[in-house]
């Protein structure tokens, strides 16, 4: 009789606490994560205010912060890693672009 090893998983209540603490304790020790701008009146201010190198710098850093903690809490649930690399993406990528319209009047 072969025996799997047992896979790490933590329950979903308990990662999100796990996670809650590891975000306070980067926001107030390490990194508070700048606000990137949305607000747009014209094409100019397209691209001056949110194409602005500094801003799509802040949404770059925005990204790499939620995807970190979203793979450690992936993990620690015991999910596919790969599955949530895969898919977080298209939908931060979907989430700015309904952020662009809504707040681009």
């Amino acid at each position: 009789m072969s025996t799997q090893p047992k896979q790490f998983n933590i329950h979903e209540d308990w990662t999100v606490v796990i996670l809650g603490f590891i975000i306070i304790g980067i926001s107030l020790f390490i990194f508070l994560p700048e606000v990137p701008v949305f607000s747009w009146s014209d094409t100019s201010d397209l691209f001056t205010k949110v194409f602005d190198f500094a801003n799509l710098k802040i949404l770059l850093i925005q990204f790499l912060y939620l995807i970190s903690i979203g793979t450690i809490g992936t993990f620690l649930i015991g999910r596919s890693v790969k599955y949530f690399l895969f898919t977080f993406p298209i939908v931060y990528l979907l989430t700015l672009i309904i952020a662009f319209l809504l707040f681009g009047s």
